[in-house]
């Protein structure tokens, strides 16, 4: 509906419909503009799902509610002005089901449990195990019962994959959801699905919002990812709030990982979620990949590009990328950083070149010619001298994606060559674009980042090599080893998935590390026992309930103040509320990114006992947003930077 708001008129939703009470004065009230929508476009079921996001992120039912509307719905119009028509969706076109791919006795099993009495469950299988297939098979038992199904993902370019194999397999149109969509697409996309014209929706992180009459099925494949977390207002985590809507519309919800997250296997362990476990691998000739690991002290690299005698690829990873090229098979290599070098420094006087609006060091990136910020994307042309000192020369150092395809084009110089980042990929059609030329075997050597760790199975790839395994290790995140652990499962996976047996080296300046032993061995269950203890003595989530509550201001001590005047009220509620022994504030500190565009940066870290008790202690508070200063707070954290 239209409705008068000072001197704009605003797009407003019906939430509730109750008496006036009799004491009322209707002259206060303003008349409803307009009805925009002669039926309803936000379900019950998706207003109920808005309030739960809501109270428990603690962000603005509007803003929530928005995630519920199609995306051309305007916020206000100006006067005498309406909205466009909605287009209806177009006639869905017949399929053929292809002829249906059997089960093997695992995927049968697990079929058979999910389809008994019990509603939530974790699907644990190592990667290549089938679990696509025990969704597809699900699937179809819940059309037949007549209800509508959500396939969650957590990255875009899964869905193009996805949608293919569920309509070849069950003869039904599946609906894709992701802001690689246009607007018109997506408004068609989300009609069909709440008229039931299509009842399977397949999507990224927001889809988990869509109107899905009589919901069936819910599968939150790659449940661990976390860009499942909304890092910007409404800040919610979609493989949570998928729990509470599975059981809010009484509908079973899958789990799919290879690596689970410690907060599922620890909801296992409770006894919260059914666990089912795929131990092999679906194809019955195909093996989980053998685990080398190269330790990349002291190795020289054989070829030197641009003046560098560091290694980028070890002789033991250079041998077996020839033996492979040379069997006719592809060869992955993995490395978490695009770009070309991720520090320039004076040689002289030892000047970084750091972003001035962000407190990081600009990336090369060698073909474009520039100095980028990968947080604000400001942009510089590179120097060959320092702008500080003006003497000494500058150093381009620290590798990315770019400087890797770079080295493998100086050793295999005849060899069809691709590389995957956001750099290469900046549309969904350009990612399939790249993606096909592997498929197709045009390309036999393809270079990636975190883009190609999940997902993707190619028949010939039977060399997976990582770069550089310690990157994510050092982050400030008591979670670093357990994303760098899932990340590299991920990446190994994609190695030998057919009838041929793979290969996986890993480069590491730690091999040591207790990780990589699990890694070696494929041990995902030792790793995550020892984890969850870790994270236990540390009284850490899943253990316990973080909260992180950051302050950005335009001042340099802005931030700072406000979080120290925070701190002090915080501690206090705790003690006048008897919670000592169930919170724990950590900070204030800087964040790890202290200038993030322009803004300084503070913050604190709640640890409570459970969500009740969090709630009693930031009730206590009145936080108020001003033009210099932002209060961000962000219930169960998964970033710290």
């Amino acid at each position: 509906m239209l409705v008068p708001l000072q001197s704009r008129s605003v797009v407003g939703v019906i939430l509730a419909v109750s008496p006036l009470p009799s004491d009322f004065q209707v002259r206060s009230l303003k008349a409803i503009e307009s009805i925009l929508e002669t039926e309803p476009i936000v379900t019950s079921e998706q207003i109920e799902l808005a309030r739960f996001v809501a109270d428990y992120y603690r962000a603005p039912l509007g803003e929530v509610i928005r995630l519920c509307l199609p995306p051309n719905t305007p916020r206000s119009l100006k006067a005498g002005s309406l909205p466009q028509k909605r287009k209806k969706p177009s006639a869905r076109r017949v399929l053929e089901p292809a002829e249906p791919i059997l089960l093997n006795f695992e995927q049968e099993q697990a079929l058979q449990t999910i389809l008994g009495p019990q509603k939530t469950f974790l699907l644990e299988g190592v990667t290549g195990s089938g679990k696509t297939e025990v969704y597809i098979h699900t699937t179809q038992s819940m059309l037949d019962e007549g209800k509508s199904v959500l396939v969650v993902v957590p990255e875009i370019g899964l869905t193009p994959q996805l949608k293919d194999r569920f309509e070849q397999q069950l003869g039904k149109p599946v609906c894709m959801l992701h802001s690689g969509l246009s607007h018109s697409q997506r408004d068609q996309a989300l009609t069909a699905l709440r008229t039931a014209q299509v009842r399977i929706a397949i999507g990224a992180r927001s889809a988990i919002f869509a109107p899905l009459p009589n919901l069936g099925l819910i599968v939150v494949d790659e449940e661990h990812d976390p860009s499942f977390k909304q890092e910007e207002s409404p800040r919610y985590q979609a493989r949570d709030i998928a729990l509470w809507r599975a059981k809010n519309e009484n509908a079973k919800i899958i789990l799919g990982s290879a690596t689970p997250s410690l907060e599922s296997i620890n909801n296992v362990q409770k006894g919260l979620i059914a666990h089912i476990a795929l131990k092999n691998r679906a194809i019955s000739t195909s093996f989980l990949p053998q685990v080398e690991l190269v330790d990349l002290k002291g190795v020289r690299s054989t070829a030197k590009s641009s003046g560098q005698s560091r290694s980028i690829l070890s002789p033991r990873l250079l041998s077996k990328m020839r033996d492979t090229i040379a069997q006719g098979n592809q060869v992955l290599l993995f490395l978490n950083r695009r770009g070309y070098s991720s520090l320039a420094v004076c040689d002289f006087c030892g000047q970084q070149a750091h972003c001035p609006s962000c407190s990081v060091c600009l990336t090369l990136h060698y073909q474009e010619q520039l100095l980028r910020c990968h947080l604000c994307d400001y942009q510089s042309s590179p120097s060959q001298s320092c702008s500080h000192c003006q003497e000494g020369p500058v150093l381009y150092l620290g590798i990315g994606t770019e400087r890797v395809e770079e080295e493998v084009r100086l050793h295999f110089p005849k060899v069809p060559v691709a590389r995957l980042d956001r750099d290469t990929a900046k549309t969904s059609q350009r990612t399939q674009e790249i993606l096909n030329q592997l498929h197709d075997g045009e390309a036999q050597i393809l270079i990636g980042t975190q883009m190609i760790a999940k997902g993707h199975d190619f028949e010939r790839l039977t060399l997976v090599g990582v770069v550089l395994a310690d990157l994510g290790l050092s982050a400030p995140d008591f979670r670093a080893s357990e994303r760098t652990f899932q990340l590299l499962i991920q990446v190994a996976g994609r190695a030998g998935r057919r009838s041929q047996s793979g290969t996986v080296i890993i480069q590491t300046f730690n091999p040591e590390n207790k990780l990589f032993e699990n890694l070696v061995n494929h041990n995902i269950t030792n790793f995550n026992k020892n984890e969850l203890a870790h994270r236990k003595s540390s009284h850490q989530p899943p253990f316990v309930r973080g909260t992180l509550i950051r302050f950005e201001s335009t001042e340099p001590l802005g931030a700072e103040q406000k979080a120290y005047e925070t701190a002090e009220k915080i501690t206090q509620a705790i003690h006048t509320l008897g919670l000592k022994s169930q919170a724990q504030l950590l900070g204030p500190a800087k964040a790890p990114i202290e200038k993030l565009r322009n803004r300084w940066r503070w913050q604190l870290y709640l640890k409570t006992s459970n969500h009740q008790t969090r709630t009693q202690i930031l009730d206590t508070l009145r936080l108020r947003n001003t033009p210099k200063l932002r209060i961000v707070i962000d219930i169960d954290p998964q970033q710290f930077s």
